[in-house]
């Protein structure tokens, strides 16, 4: 990549199926972008869950709740250069901006640090060095925070999974190890020890929380846009690009990952369009104070002339600038007498020397109430018992998992009623023996033994509780590793028997419970049903939402499938509820010109405004009643689609598929509600009226078009990738 230009320049690139690879000429850099394969079966669909919960459950740890405390924040200032090069015919880039400022601040220690610079790269290193001293004291205090969780997994398995500096290969280290190293003076403490690890081939649980523990998220404001693109010719060249993963959405940064951080944008956690003010104002009240010029609370107007910082030599001038410099062509605004008046209360209370003081300050003021904003903001999540840090990169990750945690809630269990009575067949003795002496395990299981568990499982599958004959029992190792005993023995079905393999008896059993509940849960679309997606894409309006286990065997079996559309009313004693939103929406041809349909008061009022009136055209409206009408069902019959015309009738404002979903539902309604009522919630309510829609857009998202981003520098990682 030509740097000044920015024009980028294809070495070599090289495909394999649903891979690409781009080596880029510059700084030795190489892009890989890899596609997600989509499902090759319809599977029971669900967000993936939280690494720290996930194992303080597996390892009963209750000393410890799953989110990560601490995180930094930062927020860059730059140079307005003005510069006026023609890109194109029809395009003039007007200014350069270049980065001459960052703030950064952190919640555990909650010190504030300002880096100014007329170097870039420079500004960079600084940046990230501070980031990296930062970031190790939020380490420490995660090791120290889950240290009961890793010492109780080292004790369990031993270090597997990660790479021990100087150990010798091949050999599993246990606890006792690991506190000999530590008196011996090798490792001051087990932080150090900690720390000194790295990951290896094979992923263990030791693994995945060191990953979680050791990447600090970094937060900035609209950083994804603004920030990042900002400082990205010198990014990587700073901070290095070994294991560095990037999610992006054109043209946003929406998360930039490494070993020890993990950059994110809080934009994307909040509703679209949302400024800083509004978002410091929204989860901490705004300033409360009398008088504004004089205003030390932290959360005061903020002001800084953008456009006069023309050059780095500005910030050296040592008066306040002109009440001009602050005013903005790009805005076509002009600073007011009482805010110019601040800027010289600020210049004095401080005692400020230059501009560049007066720079400083502004750029202060921007991360020290962001912290406090996160921490209310986070809380909201904590409520659906998410970590706004982990659980996802956006606003509609996290819907995802609110959205999917009603589906798990309360499953059916199958009824344990007894099966007829037999007798386990000696015949399966010998088979079981020969397997034990070929695997050189060994045997030491009785009749009695398999006919007393039998009748204590009421002689039901262990597994999936179906009724078991003598010709679907078996006797499954509840331990893999050891051969058929007496106490490692559990009475199962031949089918989930060989399923299960090597799966743990817990993680079957769930498996099998989600599978006896298939028909209330979400399932992925597979390769083969690709197709079908595509003509719900074309034919459905909003796209597919929801599909269930039995449309997936209705499409099997040659069944109708698709979406019905049909007549809704809402029940007379829910109507009071509704007064305020109606619960149907729809698109009508509004007539502004006939009384009779917009009322006396609004017709007046119309014809009032003279050749301003509003003419007719289609609005949305709110109803309590969805009038009857033929709607489209998409036809699956021997491999070809057909348009079918239906009409339904329903007596309730509910649908059986969607009762998994209700509480969602009623969760997204009434925060709306609340934010109608009192303004101060109106962004809250805003942003879980994007919880409802992110959700419902999530669930027809076609992960095989996502790319997982990693930049590499190394020969020899670039060479592995083509």
């Amino acid at each position: 990549m030509d740097v000044a230009s920015g024009e980028v320049e294809c070495i070599r690139r090289s495909y394999k199926e649903h891979e690409a690879i781009n080596i880029l000429s510059h700084d030795n850099h190489a892009l890989h972008q890899e596609y997600r394969y989509a499902s090759e079966q319809p599977s029971i669909y669900r967000p993936p869950q939280n690494a720290i919960r996930s194992l303080l459950t597996k390892y009963s740890i209750k000393d410890a709740d799953h989110y990560i405390d601490h995180f930094i924040v930062y927020d860059f200032e730059a140079i307005i250069k003005p510069i006026g090069v023609q890109h194109g015919k029809s395009t003039i880039f007007t200014n350069q901006h270049i980065p001459v400022s960052v703030s950064i601040a952190d919640s555990l220690t909650e010190a504030v640090r300002c880096f100014v610079n007329a170097d870039p790269k420079a500004l960079l290193t600084d940046m990230f060095k501070y980031i990296a001293d930062v970031a190790v004291e939020i380490q420490k205090y995660n090791v120290e925070k889950y240290e009961t969780l890793l010492r109780k997994i080292i004790k369990i398995y031993g270090l597997t999974g990660v790479k021990i500096p100087g150990a010798n290969l091949g050999k599993i280290y246990k606890w006792n190890d690991v506190d000999s190293w530590i008196k011996e003076g090798k490792y001051s403490s087990f932080f150090d020890f900690h720390r000194s690890l790295g990951f290896g081939t094979n992923r263990s649980d030791y693994g995945r929380i060191k990953q979680q523990l050791d990447q600090v998220p970094v937060f900035g404001f609209n950083s994804g846009r603004y920030d990042i693109n900002l400082i990205k010719n010198d990014l990587f060249a700073v901070i290095g690009s070994d294991n560095v993963k990037s999610v992006i959405k054109n043209p946003s940064y929406m998360c930039n990952a490494t070993s020890d951080m993990k950059m994110l944008d809080i934009s994307n956690y909040v509703p679209a369009g949302t400024s800083y003010d509004k978002y410091i104002t929204t989860y901490l009240g705004g300033c409360m104070c009398d008088d504004n010029v004089r205003c030390v609370c932290g959360l005061g107007k903020g002001l800084f002339p953008y456009e006069y910082k023309t050059s780095f030599n500005v910030l050296n001038e040592d008066q306040v600038p002109a009440k001009s410099a602050f005013d903005s062509k790009l805005r076509g605004s002009k600073i007011s007498d009482e805010d110019y008046e601040r800027v010289k209360w600020v210049w004095g209370y401080y005692g400020m020397k230059t501009i560049k003081d007066l720079l400083v300050w502004y750029n202060n003021l921007d991360v020290v109430p962001f912290i406090r904003a996160i921490k209310s903001q986070r809380e909201l999540f904590k409520r659906f018992d998410l970590d706004m840090f982990v659980d996802g990169v956006s606003l509609p990750g996290l819907s995802e998992n609110v959205m999917y945690q009603t589906c798990f809630d309360n499953l059916e269990y199958p009824t344990k009623k007894p099966a007829n009575a037999f007798q386990f067949p000696p015949r399966r003795m010998s088979g079981y023996k020969r397997q034990d002496a070929e695997a050189k395990r060994e045997f030491g299981m009785t009749l009695e033994h398999l006919n007393m568990l039998l009748k204590k499982q009421k002689y039901l599958c262990g597994l999936c509780y179906s009724p078991l004959t003598s010709d679907t029992s078996s006797a499954d190792r509840i331990n893999n590793n050891l051969g058929h005993t007496d106490g490692n023995i559990l009475i199962s079905c031949i089918s989930c028997n060989t399923a299960r393999k090597d799966m743990s008896l817990r993680g079957f059993k769930y498996k099998k419970l989600l599978d006896f509940n298939a028909d209330k849960l979400v399932f992925s679309i597979d390769k083969e049903e690709s197709e079908i997606y595509g003509k719900m894409i074309d034919n459905i309006a909003g796209g597919p939402s929801i599909i269930f286990n039995s449309i997936v065997d209705d499409i099997k079996n040659d069944k109708i499938f698709g979406f019905l559309e049909c007549n809704i009313r809402t029940p007379e004693h829910l109507k009071q509820y509704f007064s305020e939103m109606s619960p149907i929406f729809k698109n009508v041809m509004i007539d502004c010109t006939d009384e009779s349909v917009i009322g006396k008061h609004t017709f007046d009022y119309n014809q009032s405004r003279g050749s301003n009136r509003a003419k007719p055209a289609r609005k949305l409206i709110g109803f309590y009643s969805f009038v009857k009408r033929s709607l489209s069902i998409l036809h699956y019959s021997n491999g070809t689609f057909a348009m079918v015309w239906r009409s339904l009738r329903t007596t309730a404002l509910s649908r059986p598929t969607l009762t998994r979903y209700l509480h969602h539902l009623w969760r997204v309604s009434n925060a709306r509600r609340e934010g109608d009522f009192d303004k101060s919630k109106a962004m809250i309510a805003e942003m879980m009226k994007l919880v409802g829609n992110s959700a419902f857009g999530r669930s027809g998202m076609d992960m095989s078009k996502h790319k997982e981003v990693t930049y590499e520098s190394s020969d020899k990682a670039i060479k592995n990738k083509y």
